[in-house]
Parts: C-alpha cells; structure tokens; sequence
C-alpha cells in the first residue's frame, strides 16, 4: 500500500472508531486489506458498525445456489 493508502486507512480507521471502537475499526480495515482494496471511510464505518454490533459473521443466507446460475447450469442441476 503506498504512503496515500495507509493515510487513507488510518483516516479511516479513526473515524470508525469513534461510534465503534478502536478494535471494530481496525479490524474491519483489516478485512477490508485482505479482501484486497483500500479502506475508505464509507466501508470502513459501516463494517466497524457490524463488528461492534455482534453482527461481524458471516451472513445467514446460503447463496451457493447462484454458483449454478453464474456458470450455466439448468434448473435439473446439471
């Protein structure tokens, strides 16, 4: 990450802090560096938000389902 990107997560990373928490926030930036992108502000409060609500599980929903749709496959699942 270059000098812009981790000033951008640390801005981040204290603005979610406020409403959630200095742990939330960071690690909700930590998940938002290993998916690959740099934290913004937006992603980042939100996902403390989770975090720091109990809700930073993965969700209830089982989407596998769409794996079929996404490569072609026909409603008899083949």
């Amino acid at each position: 990450m270059d000098s812009a990107g981790r000033r951008r997560t640390l801005r981040s990373i204290g603005r979610a802090s406020e409403s959630s928490g200095f742990e939330a926030a960071c690690e909700a930036a930590l998940r938002v560096v290993e998916g690959g992108r740099v934290p913004d502000d937006a992603t980042v409060d939100v996902l403390a938000r989770r975090i720091a609500g109990g809700g930073g599980g993965a969700g209830g929903a089982d989407l596998s389902v769409y794996d079929g749709f996404l490569k072609g496959a026909v409603a008899d699942g083949s």
